[in-house]
């Protein structure tokens, strides 16, 4: 019956998608100047530029957050972090193309490729110039989402046309190429820059917690066998149909599905999302109170991607006390269980492993990882990593 549910998800997601992209784009992008509201009474050493989210900052300022982490609030820490440095800062909509910086600017940091070039290359050459990735290089992802699909194609049977990738990646090429520091997500992706950027600043990416969610007890022994996948679309990049594949081998161990799903996914595991252990959490219709008892019902999170920058969700997850069951390309260093591979047949050893832990250890796991996120991935800690980067590049004498 629920794949029957998710079809309806799908298609409503679908349709949310339709109504945004038919509201009417305002004329000019939102665009925040002489922000300083992290200043304090310090006076600013220069002003700093930022081209990301610009249109949530002033409100999520006065709140104390955003609705969501990424990417409105992870724009309310950089310029957080750059007040913190002295800075004064003015943000517009990275994807304002009609942007010219009309102000000299002691720093400029920029993400994605739609206005990075033309905005560096409007400012004064000894200007200090940051990339703020959020996922890995743009070479690798198109090489392994290759990889990725053509897998899924050949175990359902496919024909690769039939199936297209969700993501049409932007050349960072130029903007590697001109940066004096790349910021990005984890030490696993900042390897996938390594031949592209000159300096690299891998940090920890955070996530916002939902407080009635949090001090959960739980009967860990039954939920030893219950496993969540929690994420956004892109699932066959985040490994999804690995993990389907595998825990309709693995009967006693159950996966629920906290995502929308999509088309491809739906109509090759048809057979296997019926599995009395394969759950969905009808995403788009699902209650606070009934996420509440699904991450109470859990012990673990899975993920099994190639190395996009730390998954948002995974990292909520540990921060409700899920014990990540994930591999090395998570780049999240984490207490864990390790999935040796991104195979099936080592998605089904560590799934094994982790349901066959005694309770009291699942519990002490938990316990490590909600330390671990209250000290690595905390809005707090993203800022801080942000303002260690800059602070490292603003230390050197200009070349």
């Amino acid at each position: 019956m629920w794949p029957a549910f998710a079809q309806i998800d799908n298609f409503c997601s679908r349709l949310k998608q339709w109504r945004l992209s038919r509201k009417v784009t305002p004329s000019k992008p939102p665009c925040v100047l002489d922000f300083s509201a992290a200043l304090g009474s310090m006076p600013p050493r220069g002003r700093a530029l930022v081209s990301y989210v610009a249109g949530t900052l002033e409100r999520d300022a006065a709140r104390g957050r955003s609705q969501w982490f990424n990417p409105n609030g992870a724009s309310l820490e950089i310029a957080r972090a750059l007040n913190d440095l002295g800075y004064v800062v003015d943000m517009v909509s990275f994807y304002d193309k009609e942007f010219r910086p009309s102000r000299d600017y002691d720093l400029f940091v920029g993400h994605g490729s739609y206005n990075f070039r033309q905005i560096a290359e409007a400012l004064a050459p000894t200007t200090p110039k940051v990339y703020y990735a959020t996922g890995s290089y743009w070479r690798f992802f198109v090489q392994e989402t290759e990889e990725r699909y053509t897998r899924f194609c050949s175990s359902n049977r496919l024909s690769r046309e039939e199936v297209g990738s969700r993501r049409d990646p932007l050349d960072q090429d130029y903007n590697l190429s001109i940066v004096d520091l790349l910021i990005c997500m984890g030490e696993k992706t900042a390897a996938t820059f390594a031949s592209a950027a000159k300096r690299i600043a891998p940090i920890n990416n955070a996530a916002y917690l939902d407080d009635s969610l949090s001090g959960l007890s739980r009967d860990w022994e039954n939920a030893s066998k219950h496993f969540l996948y929690y994420g956004g679309t892109g699932n066959i990049v985040k490994g999804l149909d690995l993990l389907i594949e595998a825990f309709a081998q693995e009967p006693e161990c159950h996966l629920h599905l906290y995502t929308p799903l999509e088309d491809e996914i739906l109509r090759a595991y048809r057979r296997e999302l019926s599995s009395p252990n394969i759950h969905y959490a009808n995403h788009l219709r699902f209650s606070k109170k009934r996420f509440r008892q699904l991450i109470q019902s859990c012990a673990f999170s899975v993920q099994c991607g190639f190395t996009t920058g730390q998954t948002t969700s995974m990292i909520a997850s540990m921060g409700y006390g899920l014990v990540p069951v994930m591999n090395r390309d998570a780049s999240i260093a984490s207490p864990c269980v390790l999935i040796e591979g991104n195979t099936v047949p080592a998605i089904r050893a560590a799934i094994r492993e982790a349901s066959q832990l005694p309770p009291a250890k699942i519990c002490g796991l938990s316990q490590e990882v909600k330390e671990n996120f209250s000290t690595s991935h905390t809005p707090d800690a993203f800022r801080k990593g942000i303002r260690n980067a800059l602070a490292g590049l603003l230390a050197e004498p200009a070349q």
